[in-house]
């Protein structure tokens, strides 16, 4: 699943059925025999049979399900799932045909349930028979009845642990096992499941379609959908020698959008073959739907052979901008390659979801360089490791394969340290390795655990196997077990003509002298200036020492490729060479400087006149995503350190770094130009807008934006503007405009069904500074008018804004009821999270004050409140320490 920013909640201030003192579920009796986490192994089940009734119009479903499991022993009572459930009956089938009746009793809020028979079952098999029927959600999770543009729409959402809610089961996803799926539904909806149908029956008004039965799946891989849909053909994956039959690819979407899919489909199986061919594997299940229900919440979400987006991330075509092709690509190569990390082999527990998730942002990202080659996918992973190091240098930043203990642990395991710090650690081993090597580890994995699951230790010891290089697995391990950021220092010195280097490293941030971790760090080095020396090491110790013949006076970076998973150190004279040799430095390169000489500065190890030399080398033109990281930086300093006085001759220098750069791009796109200048335009164009604050420039590019803005909100056939630059426009025009400029954005909003369109101009509100136009796009958010997705595209941009962010978090605490309401209650945790874009004297206090008496009544949040509120410390001690500093740098000739 692609993650997103949700929005939490808490029973202070919404009436929630599940956080009353007597409320469904709630585990009065503290039973210690009842399993909070893990089920007991007693009980396996081996087959699901599931019919249901499923009508969008009504307030409830109904189901019958049966499951065929195995009693390791007798036993009178069973644990398994259900949570809000109505069961009518139970009995369990018994070997000798013996129907035993029984009862259900759901005996915690989380959705564990038991079920206590007449009689005690024998030992072996048995069929679980159960009868009953629940509400639909109405936010978009578990089995949810949803409407759009007038039409009801029914769809599934079952990871992390919502499967639960649409029907009893063993909710875990060790428990892999085949489903028969039948749906009873309107005869004129359309219906849909993780296989292709075997017949439908009709019976008046509704019909029953009977799904094939599927390959050994975890529940919260299990999809349903019923309504309206709109089914697109796409192209059809022929048959190989692997993979006799051929794979059907179709596009589904709310009524009236089927035909933007077919841009997705024709890209889809160039995708496929590659995946397959990676793997070694064929694509594993009978067909693939490309999925987009109406509000729903993540990027996507892998269901086998059933695959769920957000509309902006698939319904697109050939015109759509480099951008938007960029996020369809990457999302879609991501749910793809879960069809074999994470579905064909699952995680036996969440303690190893990394498995799943990290692979597949890996894999994904991997995939889209491989396939769309024009389009800079190429360091995605890099970028993306570097920057969710500053969650992991947090005290209370998590491993990446860290225990689940409560069901708040199973949310909080899905965050950038699974992903991209994931991520970041296999691509690190895939380069020490050697690509075929870590390759081979790989099939080894799929053909072990084809359709079943695994854990850490089997994957380590298929890596092991394949790779042929076993002591691999301690070091990978390093980096899974224990949270943090290694620092690696170095510091070089001559010895006639050879290069003496040595290597220490510690934990980065470390508060404690006595801290005790450690890593095996694959450490690689390069000499920039005559491009002639690579090294690479094991770091296993504390210090280690290289020596590079005939190397005296070379300059190095201590992190070849920018693939190490670490922040490297050096002297204030060691770091303005290698800033002044960045053009020497490959783009990863420059990006790991970037990153690793603004850890230094903010740790008070370097001063502000290098970095911001640094940034500005590299802001004087370069690659798209190296000026995109000049930019966030830039804008950070904006953020955290500068007062209000100091803005203005900050906009003035930022504009004398792009003003070069940007007069060879312009605002005009080239003919034929490549995505990587078209990217790199944008860039440029953002940092005149939303950094420098150019007049000029903010006037050309806000008069084209409310013109579009304009003409949408009338019902007019948009304005010509390149796609690149509609996000600046709009962002341009909201922030020079007032209320008037407001209006028409929310009208454009409101009267596109375009997704890629209004998320942009849902984000661009945000740069709205006149109180009154504030006030009455804080009232639209709310309004009911926009999707979960959209109200956190603009949560999330207000908080980020400098200027924006201490009426957001006013708002946010006058109207917090209002904000969460329409939120999946198990995704309530994150909004909390936003806080630690605050910077302010009193932002910790404020903080406590509102979420401190909540916190407990929050699934998963915890953990995030005490990462918001380091990161808040962390921003006011920068601020204090540095902003004099970085206010004279900014000022001196």
């Amino acid at each position: 699943m692609r993650r997103t920013i949700g929005i939490a909640v808490t029973c202070a201030l919404i009436a929630l059925s599940a956080c009353g003192p007597s409320g469904p579920g709630k585990n009065q009796s503290a039973d210690p025999n009842i399993p909070l986490g893990q089920l007991p192994d007693t009980v396996e089940p081996t087959h699901y049979r599931l019919d249901l009734t499923i009508d969008p119009d009504k307030p409830r479903f109904s189901g019958v399900v049966e499951i065929d499991v195995v009693l390791k022993k007798p036993a009178r009572e069973i644990y398994l799932h259900g949570r809000e459930l109505t069961v009518a009956t139970v009995s369990a089938r018994i070997a000798n045909g013996t129907n035993v009746p029984g009862t259900y009793e759901q005996v915690d809020e989380t959705g564990v349930v038991k079920l206590t028979f007449e009689n005690e079952l024998p030992k072996g098999k048995a069929t679980l028979h159960l009868a009953y029927n629940a509400l639909f959600e109405t936010t978009p999770d578990a089995l949810t009845s949803m409407s759009d543009n007038g039409e009801k729409y029914a769809w599934t959402q079952f990871e992390e642990i919502s499967a639960r809610r649409a029907f009893p089961g063993f909710d875990e996803p060790r428990f892999k096992t085949p489903f028969d799926i039948a749906i009873t539904a309107p005869k004129v909806d359309s219906v849909v499941a993780n296989t292709p149908p075997l017949k439908e029956e009709a019976d008046g008004a509704l019909k029953k379609t009977v799904f094939e039965t599927t390959k050994p799946l975890p529940t919260y891989l299990v999809a349903m959908f019923v309504g309206p849909y709109d089914i697109e053909d796409g192209p059809t994956l022929p048959g190989v020698r692997s993979r006799p039959n051929a794979v059907a690819i179709r596009g589904i979407t709310v009524k009236g959008k089927g035909d933007r899919s077919r841009y997705a489909l024709t890209e889809t199986p160039p995708l496929l073959r590659y995946l397959e061919e990676y793997f070694a594997a064929p694509f594993p299940y009978r067909k693939l739907d490309l999925i987009t229900p109406p509000n729903f919440t993540a990027g996507g979400m892998e269901n086998a052979g059933a695959i769920t987006y957000t509309e902006r991330g698939i319904l697109l075509g050939d015109n759509s901008s480099i951008q938007q092709k960029r996020y369809f690509a990457l999302l879609h190569a991501h749910e793809v390659s879960h069809q074999w990390f994470g579905d064909l082999v699952t995680a036996k527990w969440w303690d190893d979801i990394w498995l799943n998730e990290a692979f597949a942002s890996w894999m994904g990202n991997k995939s889209a360089a491989a396939v769309w080659p024009s389009n800079e996918f190429s360091r995605e992973t890099v970028r993306d490791a570097l920057d969710v190091m500053d969650t992991d240098s947090l005290s209370t930043a998590r491993a990446i394969r860290q225990p689940i203990k409560s069901t708040g642990d199973i949310f909080n395991a899905f965050d950038g340290l699974t992903y991209d710090k994931g991520a970041g650690v296999l691509a690190m081993f895939e380069s020490y390795l050697g690509e075929d090597a870590f390759r081979e580890g790989v099939r080894t994995h799929m053909r072990r655990f084809a359709h079943a699951s695994a854990n850490v230790h089997d994957f380590m010891e298929s890596l092991a196997q394949g790779s042929g290089k076993p002591e691999v697995v301690s070091a990978f391990e390093s980096f899974l077990n224990q949270p943090g950021v290694p620092l690696v220092r170095i510091k070089s010195t001559c010895s006639d003509r050879d290069l003496i280097v040595e290597l220490s490293q510690s934990p980065f941030g470390a508060k404690k002298a006595d801290d005790k971790r450690k890593w095996s760090i694959p450490v690689c080095i390069r000499d920039v200036t005559k491009g002639r020396y690579r090294a690479c090491t094991m770091l296993t110790e504390r210090t280690a020492t290289l020596t590079a013949p005939q190397q005296c006076g070379a300059t190095l970076t201590p992190n070849a490729d920018g693939t190490g998973y670490y922040r490297f150190a050096m002297s204030s004279a060691d770091w303005q060479k290698l800033a002044a040799q960045r053009t020497r430095l490959s783009p990863a390169e420059q990006l790991a400087l970037l990153h690793s000489l603004r850890a230094a500065f903010r740790a008070g190890e370097t001063d502000a006149k290098t970095y911001i030399a640094a940034i500005k080398a590299v802001e004087s033109g370069n690659t798209w995503d190296t000026v995109a990281l000049a930019h966030k930086l830039l804008l950070e300093l904006r953020k955290e350190l500068l007062a209000k006085n100091d803005l203005p001759t900050f906009e003035q220098t930022v504009r004398t770094w792009i003003t070069p750069a940007f007069a060879s791009t312009g605002l005009e796109r080239k003919r034929s130009e490549s995505p990587a200048t078209t990217l790199l335009r944008a860039e440029l164009v953002h940092g005149m807008v939303a950094v420098a604050r150019d007049p000029g420039t903010l006037t050309q590019l806000a008069a084209k934006g409310a013109t579009l803005l304009r003409t949408i909100a009338q019902g007019q056939p948009p304005e010509p503007i390149a796609p690149e630059l509609v996000e600046a426009a709009t962002w341009a025009a909201v922030y020079t405009g007032g209320e008037p400029i407001a209006r028409d954005a929310i009208a454009a909003i409101k009267g596109s069904s375009d997704a890629q369109f209004r998320s942009l101009a849902i984000a661009a509100l945000a740069a709205a500074r006149d109180p009154a136009a504030n006030q009455e796009i804080e009232e639209f958010i709310v309004s009911g008018a926009l999707s979960v997705r959209e109200q956190g595209t603009y949560m999330r941009n207000a908080f980020q804004d400098a200027d924006r962010r201490a009426g957001a978090w006013e708002w946010l605490r006058r109207d917090f009821k209002r904000i969460s309401a329409s939120v999946p209650r198990d995704a309530r945790s994150r909004l909390v999270s936003l806080t630690g874009n605050l910077c302010g004297d009193q932002s910790r206090a404020e903080i406590e004050w509102f979420f401190k008496p909540m916190i407990g009544d929050i699934s998963g949040a915890p953990r995030v409140y005490a990462n918001a509120l380091e990161t808040v410390d962390r921003c006011v001690a920068w601020r204090k320490t540095k902003g004099a500093e970085l206010t004279a740098a900014l000022r001196a000739p």
